[in-house]
């Protein structure tokens, strides 16, 4: 008798429906199956008569010597390790042909628990082009029931309906199904998301609806690099989004400009490194890491602030959090390149190396005002400098 091992090493499970380990036997003689026990995830005995949690079978064995034994786990059981990444059981064999010997080394039959995870791509184009929102769904071995798109009120824009076109249900590659919907630009009104739906049988799932966001560009430019771009940043705040994921190393590099001649200004890089830096071109050769925790979301709306009333002082926020205040000086910069920020800034320009800019605007209030918010009001004070 050979070595048991488990068919596959390794197998992909979900707690929603019953599910079958197997383990094989090879190198018997056809007259002599081996009889095959089964121990749980906690080593323990699993009794033939445990019905509401198992169910063994026990194959004959074939012509080629081979010999199967099947453990059904019952999803009432499977219940237990919905919050575990994965468990294990154990099989060993003991010959009939030579009666009296030792049962063999048992093995581990793996199992990795599935958890059904359903990943969007969130659109990035303007309002009135045309535009692709993307659905993928994890934790799957087998093609999803059902797999259609919906508008934000619940209608069916799966079959190609005007102004939309699908794939739906898309590809399924073995452990993960992805879909896409087109959306026509005359169709392409600012609407806020569209409905991914799901149905998944292993899962348990009958319906499963996730929210495809369409993000709304009104108001925003698509950022274009290395050109030279009129801005009134003595008076209005730089607001840059972006939807890079901190580690990707994606960099926002925006630099300030005189006049056309690029007679240079100042600048401000933004790494999404795995600890978030900036640096303040001209000022620093070197990034320094941002005193608070960023925002957890991807999309990120930057502010950038220029302010000259008592110094020269740039201030960062992102998503409408201050984080990072740097007043210029002889102990924050480098004093032989500082004297670039004391000229005024009418352009600014994306570095071509810039990677996470998508889109900029002049913020909704000016650089020289004052906003105090409560819960459903917004003042503004003026001041001058």
């Amino acid at each position: 008798m050979k070595p048991i091992r488990p068919d596959p090493v390794s197998k992909r499970v979900t707690t929603a429906v019953d599910q079958t380990l197997t383990c094989i036997i090879e190198g018997l003689d056809s007259n002599y199956p081996v009889w095959v026990t089964w121990t749980d995830a906690e080593g323990e005995i699993i009794s033939t008569q445990d019905y509401p949690n198992y169910e063994i079978t026990q194959e004959r064995v074939y012509v080629n010597g081979s010999q199967s034994s099947l453990l059904t786990i019952r999803q009432y059981k499977l219940q237990s390790f919905a919050g575990s990444s994965s468990f294990k059981f154990g099989c060993s064999a003991e010959s009939t042909q030579y009666q009296g010997s030792p049962p063999s080394n048992p093995i581990s039959v793996h199992a990795e628990v599935l958890k059904l995870e359903v990943i969007t791509l969130n659109a990035k184009s303007l309002t009135g082009t045309e535009t692709k929102l993307t659905c993928e769904i994890l934790g799957l071995t087998r093609k999803l029931e059902s797999l259609r798109w919906t508008t934000s009120r619940g209608a069916d824009i799966t079959n190609n309906v005007l102004g939309y076109s699908t794939d739906a249900p898309g590809y399924f590659n073995g452990t993960s199904q992805t879909t896409t919907l087109k959306i026509a630009a005359e169709q392409n009104d600012g609407s806020t998301s569209y409905n991914c739906v799901v149905a998944s049988y292993e899962h348990g799932v009958k319906e499963l609806s996730t929210a495809v966001i369409f993000k709304n560009n009104i108001g925003w430019t698509a950022v274009t690099r290395d050109e030279l771009i009129p801005f009134p940043l003595e008076s209005t705040s730089l607001e840059i989004r972006t939807d890079s994921r901190l580690g990707s190393g994606d960099t926002v590099a925006v630099f300030f400009y005189e006049g056309t001649s690029l007679t240079s200004s100042g600048g401000v890089y933004i790494s999404f490194s795995s600890t978030p830096r900036y640096l303040i071109y001209y000022c620093t050769s070197s990034y320094t890491d941002f005193p608070v925790t960023l925002p957890s979301t991807t999309d990120k709306i930057w502010r950038i602030t220029l302010t000259r009333s008592s110094g020269v002082r740039v201030t960062i926020h992102c998503n409408n959090e201050e984080v990072a205040n740097v007043l210029l000086s002889d102990t924050s910069c480098d004093d032989s390149m500082r004297y670039f920020w004391n000229r005024e800034t009418a352009y600014i320009m994306f570095s071509g190396s810039d990677t996470a800019s998508d889109y900029y605007r002049e913020a909704k209030y000016s650089s020289n005002q004052i906003y105090c918010t409560w819960p459903g009001i917004v003042t503004s004070v003026k001041y001058s400098n």
